[in-house]
């Protein structure tokens, strides 16, 4: 329901002068905002010193006592981690640090919402006059659909998910779905 958080800049835009700031005085909702406002979640950031001291003991926990804890697990790859974490670390730390009777407010996502186009990097597009937008130099020309012939001129969402998806919306609807060429330089060169 909520999300507690320091105030980094990945979680709230916090921009102070500069030329960004004269030019768009308006503070831009970053990609993790906008996911938890798509998902109806509360981003709190943390406005006191203690606050930020709390979410920095929770890191080391799990920074510092986790890797020492899979040392003598003899912990040596990624799906070891993961079953030390599932199997050994996550129900200790449960038993020591969760209160017992809290009422459980876990719901199901709603079934209206796609998890792609909500943990995605969304960027906002024009459509050139030929049905093409561009994304990290490379063009993708959107095919007619049912809701348009062309979008030329009309403004789309492009999604870029972890696994080199694209996903294209126009009013939150998937009109073209691709994938990122493996050869497209501008995407491995963020990947590093």
């Amino acid at each position: 329901m909520s999300f507690y958080v320091d105030k980094a800049s990945h979680f709230k835009t916090s921009r102070q002068g500069g030329l960004h700031y004269t030019i768009n005085p308006e503070q831009d909702e970053t990609q993790i905002e906008r996911a938890l406002n798509e998902l109806g979640i509360t981003l709190i950031p943390a406005n006191s010193p203690q606050a930020k001291g709390r979410i920095e003991v929770l890191f080391r926990l799990f920074q510092d006592r986790l890797i020492k804890e899979m040392i003598p697990a003899k912990v040596k790859n990624h799906s070891q981690a993961n079953k030390f974490l599932i199997e050994k670390f996550l129900p200790w730390y449960n038993a020591k640090y969760s209160h017992k009777n809290v009422e459980s407010t876990y719901f199901l996502l709603p079934a209206e919402k796609n998890l792609d186009t909500t943990s995605c990097t969304r960027k906002e597009r024009s459509v050139n006059s030929d049905n093409t937008i561009q994304v990290m130099a490379q063009i993708i020309q959107i095919p007619p659909s049912d809701i348009h012939l062309s979008f030329a001129g009309r403004k789309v969402d492009l999604c870029i998910l972890e696994d080199n998806r694209l996903l294209v919306l126009y009013r939150s609807s998937i009109i073209f779905k691709s994938k990122l060429s493996k050869n497209n330089k501008i995407y491995k060169k963020r990947r590093k």
